[in-house]
């Protein structure tokens, strides 16, 4: 059977007081469609938003901006991973995570 997987291809993040700002690549370089895709964003071990992103077709990228997401002031440490909802199987899933280091 064919699977989709989806990777994190870019991401930048900058934080300003308790504010986050970030631009997000994602690609499905799989071989079946990705859907009921999210992207979660954490800040240290916190959960701050999940962001659903729908279907990735084969090939097909999707990018997402946010400006002023509010985080902790004191979270330095910015987790991004992007997973299908429904818990479908991928060909590879350490793509799927991104971790950033900002500075206060």
């Amino acid at each position: 059977s064919t699977l989709p997987d989806l990777a994190l291809l870019d991401v930048k993040a900058s934080k300003t007081g308790r504010y986050l700002a970030f631009d997000v690549l994602i690609t499905n370089q799989g071989l079946d469609d990705a859907n009921s895709v999210v992207l979660a964003v954490f800040a240290g071990d916190v959960q701050i938003k999940e962001f659903p992103l729908y279907s990735i077709s084969i090939g097909t990228r999707k990018s997402l901006t946010v400006e002023n997401l509010r985080i902790p002031s004191d979270a330095n440490t910015i987790t991004f991973n992007v997973f299908m909802e429904n818990g479908e199987a991928e060909i590879a899933l350490d793509n799927n995570k991104a971790v950033l280091t900002l500075g206060s």
